[in-house]
């Protein structure tokens, strides 16, 4: 086992130690070895399946440093936006994350058009969110309210954090069903941000049980 392979499984075990996380950023250095590549996209997929986001985000930053390829580099921004936007729920950070990809291949198109969709989706949001929650409270099929209630909290999550609606959407979906798995999920999301950390691991043990249940 390699020195850096070592770090990451330390890492792996206790990820909110600081001291593992400074140990991987001085193992990973330029230029970056392909085996080294490997070792951290294998753990990042590692640390999405244990929901550790603050990690991957990590590991993908400390990649970035040592990585003198641009395409990689930019390889790398794409897919930390993706996860800030889509699983983090992090509209702001994925923003960051997307101008500077821009900034490094301005000519890639790809670049533009997620932070095209971004801006929309960030334009939009308000009328999203009051149309989704007015169709949900008035939907008679329970499959349809439930989507409508999460795909507003998500947006919500996303762009409008600290709207008091937030938290209300989630539970109404949740009320309907229990088990959905992607309400448990920004559910969880929207807790540990909001610095609730015992009912965001409770959240948690849910979507687990619901994952495994579906």
């Amino acid at each position: 086992m390699s020195q850096l392979s070592y770090a990451l499984f330390q890492l792996e075990r206790d990820p909110n130690d600081p001291a593992h996380r400074a140990r991987v950023a001085a193992l990973v250095q330029a230029p970056l070895p392909d085996p080294d590549r490997t070792h951290l996209a294998e753990a990042r997929t590692r640390h999405l399946a244990l929901g550790d986001l603050v990690v991957v985000q990590f590991l993908f930053d400390v990649e970035q440093a040592a990585e003198a390829d641009p395409a990689r580099r930019y390889e790398r921004l794409l897919d930390k936006a993706q996860v800030q936007l889509d699983l983090a729920s992090d509209a702001a950070g994925a923003e960051v994350t997307l101008r500077a990809a821009i900034d490094l291949r301005p000519d890639d198109p790809r670049g533009h058009e997620a932070l095209e969709d971004l801006l929309l989706e960030k334009q939009n949001a308000a009328r999203f969110v009051s149309k989704n929650l007015s169709e949900a409270e008035a939907a008679t099929d329970r499959e349809l309210a439930v989507r409508m209630f999460v795909g507003a909290a998500e947006v919500m999550l996303r762009h409008q954090p600290s709207d008091p609606q937030l938290e209300t959407a989630l539970r109404r979906g949740l009320e309907l069903e229990p088990g959905n798995v992607d309400a448990l999920r920004a559910l969880e999301r929207f807790l540990a941000v909001g610095g609730r950390p015992r009912e965001a691991m409770a959240a948690a043990r849910r979507r687990a049980d619901a994952e495994r249940d579906s």
